[in-house]
């Protein structure tokens, strides 16, 4: 998760020195019962200097029941806005049972997160496996390896027993024989048994050691893929079409072997600690985004800067002819013109397809909120006042914690998170035509130069790669303006869907909350709950329905605003670049010794750098070749495991 400025940052060289100055925060000692920084500190941001996979994230320890730190909630809410990749960590036992496996992929199941699920402590509780083995068989799991295995290590206990036997014979032997003659050393024959009978004991411990690490991992193995099984069953209804639950189980092993702990017994091997596989999978994220960040900066910057030092290097010394600079001028003139076609286009189709069925609804989402509220009239009247204190959100020794807006909304949100994947995706689209209309613009300038007369004063082919390079940086901004809107778009989906401090529902109903506060003494419960009914039964402008529509669209439009004008910077810097090119191609140069010899220099560098840069493409172009081979044989892997398991 991206972490903001304010929080406490640590960054070392070291991975040692980063988990040292880390353990205050994350771990206690015996004599605590929370870590030393607990109280104070409930988020954590840690990087390592020169990392460029991994460069930084954030530990956020999200609110409990008991919770009611505001600072703390607010903080929580602000960095599950902001991250990229949200990574839900628990212990394997509770990971199941406990609530934000549930709530996270409901709230982001279809936005672009990916959500990655980590059960830790996955060879933690087991014992001797009993229990374990009787509960998976209870729940249907096929546990006939297992006990094979476990059979197995019976027999191999059994060889330990009788190598055991063995061994109490040859000592006795060698005692009866020192006290025959006291002074006569063993025979050869007798140290050779005793030498066997010790060496057939430590194989057969060894065995049993390797049997029962067997055991343990089979075991760990059998509980990780139920759990992993059952979680994908309950939850991948709550992901959009394609994306899937990624779920790891990791030993915490690694980490006591790293603080010197003495283990004995069983014990998992580095592969089987799932550690690896887990590291494997971080670099897989990250590092075809950075191998897209390479790509993109070649595209927008060297790729133009190249072929500016080619037109610079052997300009064309011809009386200028301004009606190519003028054709440049005239295009860039309709950039504004495309970018807020595309912005009205994008309010049009908000309204359409989230607000308009809204509203239409909004009579039935109001009459399922009165319906909410009316069960909540059973309630003594302090236990209202409670929730209308914390604005809906709270919870009770004898009522669990539960947010009134997200129950009076839920009608709304589940519409709109039903609606939300088609506008997601027409929204793509049009970014895509957006940036279509962009390229084609900047391709008929080339292609109007080429029919004109000034296509035989233009070098044209010189010109046309400087083109073709300034449409391949337009190609790449995509990639980040899509990025970016999906970010942005990700935002507005998690404010419809939570009772956040931002949430579109909780500002339809903060005034109303304030007045109700403000209320007391004699029937101060049905006071406030008409209060309340008042609100929700509103059908005009100031329905917290019609607020929460209002603001889908608002948070929308000014998303996209925001990521055109930024588009347009560029889309003006390219058409720039283009004038300023078509000017030193044409205009008259005089004689500058400084110049020439800058020339000079600049073409011996182009012999070399050319062959350089190409040679950087084609690596590029290789390593992202052999990415998509990775992901066609991990594809073939996981459909030849599925099989298997059919």
């Amino acid at each position: 998760m991206a972490g903001s400025r304010s929080t406490p940052c640590i960054q070392q060289d070291e991975l040692k020195t980063i988990q040292l100055e880390a353990a205050s925060f994350t771990l206690f000692t015996p004599g605590q019962r929370k870590s030393s920084a607990y109280p104070l500190i409930k988020q954590v941001r840690m990087g390592i200097r020169d990392q460029n996979l991994l460069r930084d994230f954030t530990i956020v320890d999200c609110p409990g029941k008991s919770d009611i730190n505001t600072i703390h909630a607010n903080a929580y809410h602000k960095q599950l806005e902001d991250c990229n990749e949200l990574w839900i960590v628990d212990r394997t036992d509770r990971i199941e049972t406990h609530g934000p496996v549930a709530g996270f992929t409901r709230q982001f199941g279809s936005s672009s997160k990916n959500i990655v699920v980590i059960g830790t402590r996955a060879d933690d509780d087991i014992g001797n496996g009993d229990a374990l083995l009787e509960r998976l068989q209870l729940l249907n799991v096929d546990v006939s390896y297992i006990h094979e295995l476990r059979h197995k290590k019976q027999e191999l206990e059994s060889a330990r027993a009788r190598a055991n036997d063995e061994l109490e014979k040859a000592k006795k032997h060698e005692k009866r024989l020192a006290k025959k003659r006291k002074r006569t050393y063993s025979s050869r024959e007798d140290d050779d048994r005793l030498t066997r009978a010790e060496s057939s004991l430590l194989r057969a411990k060894a065995n049993i050691e390797n049997a029962e690490s067997e055991c343990l991992t089979a075991l760990v193995e059998a509980r990780s893929m139920h759990i992993t099984r059952r979680l994908r069953e309950r939850f991948q209804g709550n992901l959009s079409l394609g994306k899937k639950l990624e779920i790891f189980f990791v030993s915490n092993t690694h980490y006591e072997s790293n603080a010197s702990a003495n283990g004995s017994g069983a014990f998992l091997s580095v592969e089987e600690m799932k550690i690896p596989a887990l590291r494997q999978y971080v670099h897989s994220r990250v590092a075809p985004k950075i191998l897209e960040g390479l790509e993109t900066y070649i595209s927008t910057q060297y790729v133009p800067f190249i072929h500016g030092i080619v037109i610079f290097v052997d300009p064309v010394k011809l009386q200028g002819s301004r009606q190519a600079v003028e054709l440049v001028k005239t295009k860039q003139q309709h950039l504004p013109q495309n970018c807020d076609a595309y912005i009205e286009d994008l309010v049009s189709r908000t309204q359409s397809v989230l607000a308009e069925p809204l509203h239409a609804a909004r009579p039935s989402h109001i009459a399922h909120a009165l319906q909410v509220l009316e069960g909540k009239k059973k309630w003594h009247s302090g236990t209202i006042k409670v929730w209308v204190q914390s604005n809906s959100y709270n919870w009770t020794k004898k009522v669990p914690p539960e947010s009134w807006n997200e129950l009076f909304a839920s009608q709304s949100t589940k519409m709109v998170n039903e609606l939300w994947q088609k506008f997601v995706q027409e929204e793509m689209t049009a970014t895509d035509d957006l940036f279509g209309v962009l390229v084609d613009t900047i391709q008929a300038v080339a292609r109007e130069l080429k029919e004109s007369t000034l296509g035989q004063v233009v070098q044209f082919d010189r010109f046309s790669k400087f083109v073709e390079g300034q449409i391949s940086g337009l190609k790449a901004r995509r990639i980040r303006f899509k990025r970016k809107m999906s970010e942005a778009l990700d935002t507005v989906h998690w404010q419809v869907n939570t009772d956040s401090p931002k949430g579109y529902f909780r500002k339809g109903l903060l005034d109303t909350y304030e007045r109700c506060k403000q209320i007391s003494g004699t029937g101060v419960k049905m006071r406030i709950v008409t209060t309340l009914e008042n609100s929700l039964s509103l059908q005009n402008e100031g329905s917290p329905f019609s607020i929460m529509a209002a603001e889908i669209c608002k948070e929308i439009r000014e998303g996209a605003q925001e990521q055109t004008e930024k588009l347009m910077v560029t889309a003006r810097r390219i058409f720039d670049n283009m004038k300023t090119e078509l000017e030193t191609m044409l205009e008259e140069r005089q004689e500058d010794q400084q110049q020439a010899a800058l020339r000079m220099k600049l073409q011996r560098w182009l012999a070399v750098g050319e062959k350089k840069f190409k040679y950087c493409r084609d690596t590029l172009e290789d390593i992202r070749q052999s990415y998509a081979n990775i992901k066609q044989d991990a594809a073939g892997e996981e459909h030849v495991a599925v099989a298997d398991a059919v």
